[in-house]
């Protein structure tokens, strides 16, 4: 594996991030922690006045891992769960 690459919890498949963005107060810890670059903050702002957190598969860098470096660190428990979505191409 290259330097500064991250191995996925299981090859061949995809994740998702499930946020509630009504808990988020936009203060980009899991943005900052997200190795892959998936997460990015709203332009958006939700119904606490904050601009939320979105994320998409495809980040910066590559898709997503299923780290769930971003579930770990976020203090609002905004993140809800990093699931395994299916196979290659679902």
């Amino acid at each position: 594996m290259a330097a500064g690459t991250v191995e996925p919890r299981t090859a061949g498949a995809r994740w998702e991030v499930i946020i509630d963005p009504g808990r988020c107060k936009g203060c980009g810890i899991c943005v900052a922690a997200c190795p892959m670059g998936n997460l990015r903050l709203s332009e958006g702002v939700n119904s606490l006045g904050y601009h939320y957190v979105e994320w998409k598969y495809e980040g910066e860098v590559g898709p997503c891992t299923g780290c769930a470096a971003c579930y770990w660190v976020c203090p609002e428990y905004s993140i809800l769960e990093v699931v395994r979505s299916g196979g290659e191409g679902t």
